[in-house]
C-alpha cells in the first residue's frame, strides 16, 4: 500500500499541472489598445501550446509550441508592433489580417536573441479593421523565462515621411499583378520610386528617372505575394502613394 501511494505521489509531483493561458488559441486573443507611445502589456507563454506551425520564413524556429494571441483595431494605416522578450525568451511574432490565423502579413525574429526587442512598422493597414498578433519563443523547448511585453503604436515607415500629394496622377497596371507591372505618370516626370512591404521594409528603389512619364516596368516576382506600398516622387519633389497587390 505504501509503495502504491509513493508511486502516485511521484507521478503527481512530476506531472506539470500548469494551466493554459486564456489566449493560448486565437479565439481567446487578448485585445490591445493602440497608443501614441508604447504602453507595454505583459504576456506569458507558460502552459501554452502550438496553434499553428512556425513560420520559418522569418525565423529558424522549427516549432511554435508555445504561441499566444493578441488582437487590435488599426487606428491608422501605419501601425507599429513591438515585442520585448524577458531574459530567457527570444520572441517571434507574426501579424494576420481578415481573421484569426487568416492572411499572414509577415513575421519577424530580426534580433534572434534572448531578451531581444522585435519591432515592425506595418503599412497599408485599413483603419477600423482588426488584426491579430501571434507570439512565441524561437526555441523548440520551454524557454527559461516565459514572459514578454507587447505594445501597439502608430508609426511612419522608413523613407515615407514626406508630404503626400493626393492628386491621382500615377497609374499602376496591371493591379493586382503577378509581380510584373508598370508605373506611369499623367503629369510630371517621375524621379524616384520606392516600394515597401507591410513590415515597413523597402524591397525596391529606383532613382534619377529624369524626363520619365512613360511606362516604367517593375519586377517583384521574387517577392512574397501580398500588398505593397508604392511611393513615387516627381520632378517637383511631390510624393504620391499607391498600393500594388501581388498575387
Amino acid at each position: 500500500m505504501k509503495k502504491i501511494l509513493l508511486i502516485i505521489i511521484t507521478i503527481v509531483t512530476n506531472v506539470s499541472l500548469i494551466a493554459q493561458p486564456a489566449n493560448d488559441n486565437c479565439a481567446g486573443a487578448i485585445s490591445l489598445t493602440v497608443n501614441t507611445t508604447c504602453t507595454p502589456v505583459t504576456g506569458d507563454v507558460s502552459g501554452a501550446s502550438q496553434s499553428l506551425p512556425a513560420n520559418t520564413t522569418c525565423s529558424t524556429a522549427s516549432s511554435a509550441n508555445d504561441d499566444v494571441w493578441y488582437w487590435f483595431v488599426a487606428t491608422n494605416q501605419f501601425m507599429n508592433v513591438t515585442v520585448v522578450g524577458s531574459n530567457g525568451f527570444d520572441p517571434v511574432f507574426e501579424v494576420y489580417s481578415i481573421s484569426c490565423g487568416g492572411t499572414s502579413l509577415g513575421c519577424t525574429n530580426a534580433n534572434s536573441t534572448f531578451g531581444g526587442t522585435e519591432t515592425v512598422c506595418l503599412s497599408g493597414l485599413i483603419t477600423g479593421s482588426a488584426y491579430w498578433v501571434r507570439i512565441y519563443d524561437s526555441g523548440t523547448g520551454i524557454p527559461t523565462t516565459t514572459t514578454f511585453t507587447i505594445c501597439i503604436t502608430t508609426c511612419t515607415p522608413t523613407g515615407i515621411n514626406e508630404t503626400v500629394v493626393k492628386e491621382d496622377v500615377i497609374n499602376i497596371f496591371p493591379n493586382p499583378s503577378n509581380g510584373k507591372f508598370n508605373i506611369s505618370s499623367t503629369k510630371n516626370n517621375i524621379e524616384s520610386i520606392k516600394i515597401i512591404n507591410l513590415l515597413g521594409e523597402q524591397v525596391f528603389s529606383l532613382y534619377n528617372k529624369q524626363n520619365q512619364t512613360e511606362n516604367t516596368t517593375i519586377d517583384l516576382s521574387r517577392e512574397t505575394k501580398g500588398i505593397y506600398f508604392v511611393r513615387i516622387e516627381d520632378e517637383n519633389k511631390n510624393t504620391i502613394d499607391k498600393k500594388i497587390v501581388l498575387q
